[in-house]
C-alpha cells in the first residue's frame, strides 16, 4: 500500500488531493533522454535517434541507448539514480500544506508500523 492512499483511506486526505500529490511528483521524474542531454552524455541528435529506434524496437530508453553504443552501463546507472530523485510524498504532502510535518510524522510512523512492506513514495 502506498502512503497517501492509506492517509485517504484514514480520511485525511481526499481523492483529488492524491492524485494532486501522485500527478505533481510524476512530473519531478524528468526522462532519461533529457537527463542525457543535460548531463552532456548525448546530444540532442543522438536523444532524437534513440527515440525513433525506442519506438521501433518498444524498449527502455538507456537500454537502447547502449545498443547504439551511446552509453555505457555506468552512465546509466548514473541517470537512473538522478532520474530516481524526486520530492519524497511525506515532503511533498507538507509542501503543499495539505497536512503539517506534525500530522505527517505520526501517521507515516502508524503507516510503516501497520504495513511494514508500504510504499512512501
Amino acid at each position: 500500500m502506498q502512503f497517501v492512499y492509506y492517509l485517504q483511506n484514514k480520511g485525511l486526505i481526499t481523492k483529488d488531493k492524491v492524485v494532486e500529490t501522485l500527478d505533481r511528483q510524476r512530473l519531478h521524474s524528468i526522462p532519461v533522454g533529457k537527463l542525457a542531454r543535460m548531463e552532456g552524455m548525448l546530444t540532442e541528435e543522438q536523444v532524437y535517434e534513440v527515440l525513433n529506434r525506442q519506438k521501433q524496437l518498444r524498449r527502455p530508453f538507456g537500454k537502447v541507448a547502449i545498443e547504439m553504443g551511446f552509453l555505457n552501463h555506468k552512465q546509466l546507472d548514473k541517470l537512473l539514480l538522478l532520474q530516481g530523485t524526486r520530492v519524497p510524498m511525506d515532503k511533498m504532502l507538507i509542501d503543499l500544506g495539505m497536512l503539517t510535518s506534525e500530522v505527517v510524522a505520526k501517521e507515516l510512523a502508524l503507516f510503516l508500523e501497520e504495513n511494514p512492506d508500504g510504499v512512501v513514495g
